[in-house]
């Protein structure tokens, strides 16, 4: 079985004003947001809505300045389609006990070489998630954040070379 969490991210333009006395003004407006699953969940944390309103207490948030809340959570088979769109990369989570969350873009909207963008999400001390890192996919192998800028640029310089030429 799977968890799905759907979210929506949502910034208070009323807070970029205020000069932090008094009550921050409210203006909330409507971002974006991300879904998140976790695979692999047992019978037992399937039926503990514990488990879920933890992990959903993890990936929300909330200050005066924007807030990430759960909108949507679904239980779902192991064999069901994730309901996302097809540009979405969805936050999944393999081990439930670790709770680490990946997302990997494969839409092809990278700088080439790179073909695909992985980002690494992982609970922090407080228990909220937070990401942790980002890596690039070169040559089906995973690379560092810089090691994939350092190949994008020197990818660009050298269309750029071949151009002057």
């Amino acid at each position: 079985m799977k968890l799905l969490f759907i979210t929506q991210y949502r910034e208070n333009y009323g807070a970029h004003d205020w000069d932090g006395k008094g009550e921050c003004p409210q203006y909330w407006k409507n971002k974006g947001g991300s879904t998140y699953i976790v695979e692999n969940v047992s019978i037992e944390q399937a039926m503990d809505p514990d488990f879920s309103d933890s992990i959903a207490s993890m990936i929300s948030y909330s200050s005066d300045y924007a807030e990430v809340i759960v909108i949507a959570d679904e239980l779902l088979d192991n064999g069901d389609d994730i309901p996302c769109e097809e540009w979405e990369a969805p936050y999944v989570c393999v081990d439930p006990s670790t709770l680490e969350f990946v997302a990997e873009d494969t839409s092809g909207y990278t700088s080439k070489p790179v073909t695909s963008v992985r980002r690494i999400k992982r609970p922090n001390a407080e228990g909220k998630l937070e990401a942790c890192g980002t890596q690039y996919k070169i040559d089906e192998k995973w690379v560092s954040y810089q090691e994939g800028c350092d190949a994008a640029a020197a990818y660009r310089a050298a269309q750029e070379t071949e151009m002057v030429a």
